[in-house]
C-alpha cells in the first residue's frame, strides 16, 4: 500500500447470512524509526563511567533527543547529562547495571537500546562470571584489552594519543562535543600493539569533548573525555 490516507470497508457475515460493516480509516506512512545504539557492554572498576549513544542514526531524518535511564542495578548510580548523547554515570558501586537509551527523531518516532555496565571492586581479583562475558561484551573485552590514554588532559594545542592493545589496522578517532556533534575526525595506521600519535586539537573551541577510537572497525576503548583549554 502506498503512503497516504484511505478508508477500508470491513464486512462481516454470520452463519445466517446477516451482515454488518464498518469503515476503518487507515494512514500509511513511510517514515522509519531511528536506530538506537547504546554502545558496547563493558566492565570497569571505577566509580564513574561514560556512556555513548554516538552509534545511533536515522535513515530518513535526524535524531532530536536522547533519554537515558537506569533499569537494573544498585540505586546509588546517578546519571548526569541524561538527555545528551554522552551521559556520565557516577556513584557506581560493585554490581551489574543496565541502562536504557531512547532516541527520538524529527518525526516523533522512537527506538530504544540497552547497555550493561559491570562494576568490580578495584582492590580485588574478582573474576567476572562467564555468563556476563557474552555477545558484544566478550567482543568488546577482547578488543579493548590493554589501554588508551590521551595526555595532557586538559590540553591546549596538541595531545598525545597512546593505544596499547592487540588490534592493528586503520585507526579512526572521532571527537564529539557535549551535544553529540562531530567536531573533528582523524585517521591513522596502527601496525603494532603499542601505538603513539600526536593529535592537533588547537582548532577546537574551549570546552568538554568526548573521543571515540576505532581500530579496524572495532571499538578500541571506552569513550574518552577531555577538556580543551
Amino acid at each position: 500500500m502506498l503512503a497516504g490516507e484511505s478508508w477500508v470497508k470491513l464486512v462481516v457475515t454470520d452463519n445466517r447470512g446477516g451482515q454488518d460493516s464498518v469503515l476503518i480509516h487507515v494512514i500509511v506512512t513511510t517514515d522509519l524509526p531511528p536506530v538506537a545504539r547504546a554502545g558496547f557492554d563493558f566492565v570497569t572498576s571505577n566509580s564513574w563511567a561514560y556512556l555513548s549513544g554516538a552509534g545511533s542514526y536515522d535513515l530518513d531524518g535526524h535524531i532530536v533527543s536522547f533519554k537515558w535511564a537506569q533499569v537494573i542495578g544498585p540505586s546509588t548510580a546517578t546519571i548526569m547529562g541524561g538527555n545528551t548523547m554522552f551521559p556520565t554515570i557516577s556513584a557506581l558501586v560493585p554490581g551489574v547495571y543496565r541502562f536504557a537509551m531512547v532516541v527520538t527523531d524529527n518525526e516523533g518516532l522512537s527506538s530504544a537500546d540497552f547497555v550493561t555496565v559491570t562494576v568490580i571492586p578495584s582492590n580485588s581479583e574478582t573474576v567476572v562470571p562467564n555468563a556476563l562475558i557474552t555477545g558484544t561484551l566478550r567482543n568488546d573485552l577482547s578488543a579493548t584489552a590493554g589501554s588508551a590514554l590521551l595526555y595532557p588532559n586538559p590540553v591546549r594545542g596538541s595531545a598525545n594519543l597512546l593505544l596499547n592493545n592487540t588490534l592493528t589496522g586503520k585507526v579512526q578517532v572521532v571527537v564529539f562535543d557535549a551535544t553529540g556533534k562531530v567536531q573533528m575526525t582523524a585517521n591513522y595506521d596502527k601496525r603494532r600493539a603499542d601505538f603513539q600519535q600526536q593529535m592537533d586539537v588547537s582548532r577546537l573551541p574551549q570546552g568538554v569533548y568526548y573521543m571515540q577510537i576505532m581500530v579496524d572497525g572495532k571499538s578500541a576503548s571506552s569513550v574518552k573525555k577531555f577538556i580543551k583549554l
